[in-house]
């Protein structure tokens, strides 16, 4: 799995076969994250639970 938060990040991943969480903490959009195929984007990784939950929802 890769948390990442630009296109490049989320293009990695996919290449490199992983699940893909995108973060906006960058300068890129949830919507450009997830249209590039992020399967999970948060708005931050500050909450914990949410971003375990979105780990869990991502990795087999």
């Amino acid at each position: 799995m890769i948390i990442g938060d630009s296109l490049e990040d989320v293009r990695t991943g996919l290449v490199g076969g992983a699940s893909v969480l995108g973060v906006t903490s960058g300068k890129t959009s949830a919507q450009d994250l997830k249209e590039a195929g992020a399967e999970v984007v948060l708005d931050s990784p500050e909450n914990v639970a949410q971003l375990v939950a979105a780990i869990a929802a991502v990795t087999p």
